[in-house]
């Protein structure tokens, strides 16, 4: 016969990986080491000292200090106690990690909120921890909802909800695109070119991003996160038509030898895309600070500087039926669509915003010759001693992006 069953819960008494002390030891000196690198970096940070040995002081400091706390949280992953100092040490990180290092601050922040969240949860009963466990994964599943809903006539409560409540944390796991949840329809990648004109004249053109220079790694990162800078300028700012100045400015730049011609297979509409202000004044300067704060990009005399940085956001087009029944290539000269950008000093300020191209499509085109009589059946790839080659970037920047 079976006598009564304890109901006392049964806990477990296993010691942790290492004595309770060394760990403790290890959380409050990793937590140590990343509030010195903070207090360093605030003092750098007002005095604006730029100083490299010791941004490289305050890095190693925080990625110890990160690594020993990790390591001690890892050997009691349920105490809240210890919860509460992983937290800190993360807030602490935000700081730690130089101004450069974007990245590792928002991983500071993001780890700041996950280990603020775990130590609550520890601290509930069982019931109310299970129950806050299940919010979060409904909360994760709300987020992709919103994401698998954007392509399209987004409906409305899933747009307040991306831009009001989800978009940082769909950003940090990158669960943005649709695409990570069925696969649509592809579309055309998009490039950036960017001209470096020099104070003595030269030039230099920059492609981002290229294959295969800017895979620097197995998996090909590197290669898409500057595609995924590229992609950022494709949200266009849709507009009914074509103001009335802008197409008789854009107009007459197709008259003289060097005219920019329209592209012939595209309606003049569509072939104007002006940017949103947000886009305008504050992401695309952005990247063009980039391209002149590099190292690689400067003149290979330091005397000499950058005078101006003229942009060209490409579409790089997938062949349509006709192109591939030419025999056409997927890396032709048509299959770039590029569209001017503006001219920016090194500083990102724009130099000429009254410019007529401005936001328009300067094609790469085959034209018939005017004294030829060609058949509607010829192309450039049977017939090229009867057409025109017209690269329109090489007569706007005055520089060919195609030279090494």
């Amino acid at each position: 016969m079976n006598g009564p069953q304890s109901t006392t819960p049964v806990v477990d008494e296993s010691p942790p990986l290492l004595g309770a002390n060394w760990v403790w030891k290890a959380a409050i000196g990793g937590i140590a080491a990343i509030a010195i690198a903070a207090v360093g970096g605030a003092i750098a940070d007002m005095s604006k000292a730029n100083v490299f040995a010791l941004d490289v002081v305050r890095l190693l400091l925080t990625v110890a200090g990160i690594f020993a706390a990790g390591f001690a949280l890892s050997c009691s992953p349920r105490d809240p106690r210890m919860l509460g100092l992983g937290a800190a040490g993360c807030f602490a990180s935000f700081f730690a990690f130089p101004q450069a290092w974007d990245s590792g601050r928002m991983l500071a922040i993001f780890g700041t909120v996950i280990a603020t969240i775990c130590c609550v949860l520890m601290c509930l009963p069982q019931k109310w921890r299970r129950f806050g466990v299940s919010l979060l994964v409904l909360a994760h599943f709300g987020g992709i909802v919103t994401a698998v809903t954007g392509p399209g006539a987004q409906p409305w409560l899933s747009a307040q909800f991306h831009q009001r409540v989800y978009r940082p944390y769909l950003q940090f796991v990158y669960l943005t695109n649709a695409y990570h949840f069925y696969s649509p329809e592809p579309g055309p990648a998009h490039l950036m070119w960017f001209c470096i004109y020099y104070e003595n004249g030269n030039t230099r053109w920059i492609k981002l991003p290229r294959r295969p220079n800017d895979i620097t790694d197995p998996m090909g990162l590197s290669y898409y996160r500057r595609l995924s800078l590229s992609e950022q300028l494709h949200a266009m700012q849709p507009i009914r038509g074509v103001p009335d100045d802008a197409m008789r400015a854009r107009l007459l730049r197709i008259q003289g030898t060097n005219g920019i011609p329209l592209h012939p297979e595209i309606a003049p509409v569509d072939q104007f895309r002006p940017l949103p202000d947000t886009h305008r004044y504050f992401l695309l300067p952005g990247y063009v600070r980039h391209v002149a704060s590099q190292k690689e990009n400067q003149h290979d005399d330091p005397t000499i500087a950058i005078k101006s940085i003229g942009v060209y956001y490409v579409e790089h087009r997938i062949l349509n039926p006709e192109h591939l029944q030419a025999g056409a290539d997927f890396y032709d000269d048509i299959t770039y669509m590029p569209y001017y950008f503006g001219r920016f000093d090194a500083k990102g300020q724009e130099i000429d915003v009254n410019d007529p191209l401005l936001y328009w499509l300067v094609p790469i085109v085959y034209f018939p010759k005017p004294d030829r009589d060609v058949p509607p059946y010829h192309n450039w790839k049977t017939h090229p001693d009867e057409f025109n080659f017209i690269d329109s970037v090489v007569r706007h920047s005055g520089s060919d992006h195609k030279a090494k």
